[in-house]
């Protein structure tokens, strides 16, 4: 006799043994209701621990058909859920942003980079819709950051006059090109100090069909910047002269 042709006799005899003695067999265990309890949630944790993955992957499968089925009751358990274990789970996510919080980052990054168009369009609306809370957000961002609202003020201005010359743009941060060029500037050849105002400047100007990149930007002056104006330093190239080069 085979496992299987075991395992069917004994079924079909506990079957026939429940029909004829079943009120003795629930009057038994409704006598040692603690012990079958106690045998059954030690059977479980074996179970559980035997079969882990399974376990938890038929639970997230009951949990997600759940939510399919009726979604505005699952919300419903989770801020009800939330409300009264408020505490807990505030502490919770902040331990588990701090162990995560490299990989949080890079996914954060990841998606915008995806999502760039998306999060622009959400974020115009939300500013249109909160100009108010919008605009203190901002201000207090830039009182706490000043120099990073330097650096995006000139970024987008630069990007705005590279657009209109339909120029080639690259992303480009002025503190890189700070520290490429060792803070002399081009144009006099005299280190710029930590008073003097300076510009990250166009060689070739985006008016004469410059490029707003790294390889045409240099630091000058202020003074410097203003008195080249639009013109061509000498024995810098044309776009025309480094288009035939």
């Amino acid at each position: 006799m085979t496992p299987e042709e075991k395992r069917e006799k004994n079924r079909l005899y506990m079957r026939a043994y429940r029909a004829l003695h079943g009120d003795k067999e629930r009057a038994w265990k409704a006598a040692n209701i603690d012990k079958l309890r106690a045998q059954a949630r030690v059977g479980s944790a074996r179970y559980v621990n035997a079969h882990r993955k399974e376990v938890q992957r038929k639970a997230r499968e009951r949990e997600r058909r759940k939510r399919a089925a009726d979604p505005e009751l699952a919300r419903q358990k989770d801020r009800s859920s939330y409300a009264k274990h408020i505490e807990r789970k505030r502490a919770e996510s902040r331990a588990s942003h701090a162990r995560h919080v490299t990989q949080r980052r890079a996914q954060q990054r990841k998606w915008r980079e995806a999502n760039r168009a998306k999060r622009a369009i959400y974020n115009r609306e939300w500013r249109e819709s909160n100009p108010a809370v919008a605009a203190a957000l901002s201000k207090a961002w830039r009182e706490a950051h000043p120099d990073k609202a330097q650096a995006r003020a000139w970024r987008s201005g630069a990007n705005y006059r590279a657009r209109k010359y339909r120029a080639f743009i690259e992303r480009v941060e002025r503190d890189v090109i700070f520290r490429r060029d060792n803070g002399r500037c081009y144009l006099c050849g005299d280190l710029i100090r930590e008073t003097e105002k300076w510009h990250a400047d166009h060689v070739i100007p985006l008016a004469k069909g410059g490029t707003h990149c790294y390889e045409n930007l240099r630091v000058t002056h202020a003074r410097c910047n203003k008195k080249k104006h639009t013109n061509i330093p000498k024995g810098q190239p044309t776009l025309f002269q480094v288009i035939a080069s």
